[in-house]
Formats: structure tokens, C-alpha cells, sequence
């Protein structure tokens, strides 16, 4: 059985074996969520996708992005810049909170688990979301998780499973097709006052 970081069984979503990627129609992904491989993409059509993207909303760099799971009550999330799972973050010009990159939670192969008490420390600009285990409203009970900023102002996808595998399995394709999937949060975002710039919210 292949699994993801997380630790979320990738068969699941159609992904056999590291060489492919392909997310199935049982989790509502389309055919153009099909790659080979899951290292970070570099060809040069990617790489001017999100810099179109960047130009387009500027106001994204600096802002502070998450990319999480919730699983048998505790938060996972992406916390090594250097991580493929990073790269659509650091790549839109965002970065992660200082809190799970500094060294104030342990970081284990790439990620951070996060008790619920301390569910403050995902405070970001935007994030991708959903619950590995369970529904997203189990998710949103959490107490503290309706008052982190992004969830606030509406700039949080919640509940899609492809969204974040795509993101945890990054190649060219995927990258395009969480980026349209993901562009009306981003949107919404860019129009927000100023970038978030530190997780003292």
C-alpha cells in the first residue's frame, strides 16, 4: 500500500505507485489531474503558470499559507519548506506560519501533528484543508478553528480530498488543476487589505 506524508492510503485516490498520479472520479477529480512521478514539477510551463498567477494577484506574496489534514483528531500540516508539498505555497510567493517553521513544534518528515488545543498555531491567510477521517464539520466543531483568520474570511477550501492530495503529490498537471480548483479562494485572498505578513493574528 502507497501512502502520502500524511499517512493517507494514495491507492484511494487512484495512485498506485510512485511513478503515477492519478486522482479517481470517486473524489470528484477530473482527467486532468494525471502526471507522472511526484517530485516537485520544473518544466518551464509550470513554472510560468504561477508566475502569471503572481503577476496577476500580487497582493499573495508575503501571506501566509497552510496546507493541513485532520485525522483521528489531531491537525497535520506541511511545515518543511523544502517539502514537495510546499511548493504551490512558496511558489504563489506565501510561506508558512513562523510557528511551524522555527522550531516551536517538531517537525517530522516534513510535517507537524497538531493537538486541537492548539489549533491557533494553523492562524494563516489562506489554507487547503479536510478531514482524513471524518466529515469536515468535525473539522469545524474543533474549538478555536471558526476564529483562525483564514477561516474568518472565507479564505479556507475545506473538504476536498483531491485538492490536498494534488498538493502533497506535486507534477505539472496536478499543479495546474489545484490551481484552477483553488483560484476563487486565491481571488478572494488577493482582495483581502495588505498581505497577513507573521501569524500574530
Amino acid at each position: 500500500m502507497l501512502v502520502d506524508t500524511f499517512g493517507q492510503d494514495l491507492s484511494a485516490l487512484g495512485i498506485e505507485d510512485a511513478g503515477v498520479v492519478e486522482v479517481s472520479a470517486d473524489v470528484h477529480a477530473n482527467d486532468e489531474v494525471i502526471g507522472h512521478g511526484c517530485m516537485p514539477p520544473s518544466d518551464d510551463e509550470d513554472q510560468k503558470r504561477f508566475a502569471d498567477v503572481k503577476e496577476k494577484l500580487p497582493n499573495l506574496a508575503g501571506k501566509i499559507g497552510i496546507v493541513s489534514q485532520f485525522a483521528q483528531g489531531s491537525f497535520g500540516a506541511v511545515a518543511d519548506p523544502e517539502d514537495p508539498g510546499a511548493s504551490f505555497i512558496y511558489d504563489l510567493g506565501m510561506k508558512f506560519p513562523d510557528k511551524l517553521t522555527d522550531g516551536t513544534v517538531p517537525v517530522d518528515k516534513g510535517r507537524v501533528t497538531l493537538s486541537p488545543e492548539n489549533v491557533s498555531y494553523l492562524a494563516a491567510d489562506f489554507m487547503v484543508i479536510y478531514n482524513r477521517t471524518g466529515s469536515i464539520e468535525e473539522v469545524e466543531n474543533t474549538p478555536g478553528y471558526k476564529d483562525l483568520p483564514q477561516v474568518n474570511s472565507g479564505a479556507t477550501l475545506a473538504g476536498d480530498e483531491a485538492v490536498v492530495a494534488g498538493l502533497n503529490n506535486p507534477t505539472s498537471l496536478s499543479r495546474a488543476w489545484v490551481l484552477d480548483k483553488t483560484m476563487p479562494t486565491l481571488e478572494k485572498l488577493e482582495s483581502s487589505q495588505g498581505p497577513h505578513g507573521s501569524d500574530t493574528c
